[in-house]
């Protein structure tokens, strides 16, 4: 009896560790924000340049949710919260980099702007797969689910439809990453 109850607190305090090595930084809300930009930014696509629109769209979606993690982590966290929020940053950082790097690369030897979409869908999809164990359970999913819009967005139909096929991409993107963000919000224990 008493090696099953020892078990069993053993497996209630492993649950609450597992649950504190989550960084809470990324809002549902702020990302559902995200998607709707990215519904903006199809529609300003259809009108003006989307290798200008969609860049455009990124900075400005990256500019909000760091701005409001560099506030969380100045103001609200703790700093364990801190540590996870440098470990994330460190693990997004280079799948960022090079989404940049290779958009202006691709753009200034001339190739089509087409294939754009799968490549920042394939790298945005590669962040959020390598931040996976510091993010809620279930990002992993959304991290595969923009690695197969990337290989999606190579065919010949997805190739004709720039803006539609960035626009279905990240606007059901970031709307299922805010759902996945929203029920895993912690909960307030009732007794």
């Amino acid at each position: 009896m008493e090696i099953s109850q020892a078990l069993s607190q053993l497996a209630e305090i492993q649950d609450k560790l597992s649950r504190t090595q989550v960084y809470r930084g990324y809002r549902p809300l702020t990302v559902a924000f995200t998607s709707g930009c990215a519904l903006l930014g199809g529609w300003l696509s259809r009108s003006h340049d989307p290798a200008l629109i969609w860049p455009l769209t990124a900075l400005f979606c990256l500019t909000v949710v760091a701005g409001e993690m560099a506030i969380d982590y100045v103001s609200n966290f703790s700093n364990h919260q801190q540590r996870l929020a440098r470990r994330v940053l460190l693990q997004f950082l280079p799948g960022l980099a090079l989404g940049a790097a290779w958009t202006g690369v691709w753009v200034h030897s001339g190739h089509s702007i087409a294939l754009l979409p799968a490549i920042w869908t394939m790298t945005y999809g590669l962040c959020l797969l390598s931040a996976r164990p510091l993010l809620p359970s279930g990002v992993g999913y959304v991290g595969a689910f923009y690695g197969l819009s990337s290989l999606a967005l190579t065919t010949p139909v997805c190739y004709a439809r720039f803006n539609l096929g960035m626009t279905l991409a990240f606007g059901l993107g970031q709307a299922l990453l805010a759902l996945i963000l929203h029920w895993n919000q912690p909960r307030k224990e009732t007794a």
